[in-house]
């Protein structure tokens, strides 16, 4: 006796074929297995933790910090090469042109410059009050009567 198959096509109108069970595939075998079963929320929450440091980690730049703000060119030029010669990570803020090292190698990058001599020019708002004694000292000799 040949058998035969037929599809919903040769049906008459109304007439509806049962489903064939299929057989599982090799991934719900596995995935019904007790033991994967327990460990798959573990991996998947492990997983979802390492694409989240992954994430950060790549988005997380290292912070930079200017050393000497308003530092001359011809000293931004001469701190930028000594320190990239020292093998410290260096780079120029391209707002304000300062020239700036990671956080965790600010006081080495300043030793550094210090023992070259760098910066040639003060930097701070004090070499205006050292070079212009007079705005202070004035009212105080007239006081003393020191002149």
């Amino acid at each position: 006796m040949a058998e035969t198959t037929m599809n919903q096509a040769t049906l008459p109108p109304g007439v509806v074929l049962a489903a064939q069970p299929q057989q599982p595939g090799i991934w719900a075998e596995f995935l019904a297995q007790p033991a994967v079963r327990r460990t798959l929320p573990l991996a998947i929450t492990v997983f979802a933790l390492l694409v989240m440091v992954m994430v950060y980690m790549s988005l997380n730049k290292a912070s930079y910090r200017p050393l000497f703000p308003g530092m001359s060119g011809v000293d931004q030029a001469a701190a930028f090469e000594s320190l990239q010669k020292a093998g410290m990570s260096v780079e120029i803020d391209a707002a304000t042109g300062s020239v700036s090292v990671p956080n965790d190698l600010y006081h080495q990058a300043k030793m550094v410059l210090s023992s070259q001599g760098i910066p040639a020019t003060s930097t701070d708002g004090f070499a205006m009050i050292r070079d212009q004694q007079s705005m202070g000292t004035a009212s105080l000799s007239n006081k003393n009567g020191i002149n």
